[in-house]
């Protein structure tokens, strides 16, 4: 439906899809990569895994748009559903 979703015990955050592939259905990939819009000139490529950083193993999702034509748009926006008290950082801060 246009939407990731990351679920834990504790909660709950939504990530949705920029609007070039919200209709699109995702293609499953081997390695688990899901790829939105493959037939168009952009497509959006999510990614769940985990990672140790500093000792602490963390979980992430992240999300990798490809532009294949020079014509498509060249900004996109993702909109997040994050529970009260949530913010989005970047990993240098973490």
């Amino acid at each position: 439906d246009g939407n990731i979703v990351m679920d834990s015990e504790e909660e709950s955050i939504g990530m949705g899809l920029p609007e070039e592939v919200q209709d699109e259905e995702g293609i499953l990939t081997n390695d688990g990569t899901v790829i939105y819009g493959a037939t168009q000139d952009v497509s959006v490529a999510v990614q769940v895994g985990e990672e140790e950083l500093g000792g602490t193993t963390c979980e992430f999702t992240r999300a990798l748009v490809t532009i294949d034509n020079a014509d498509a748009p060249k900004e996109y926006s993702f909109k997040f559903d994050l529970p009260e008290g949530y913010k989005l950082i970047t990993d240098k801060e973490y």
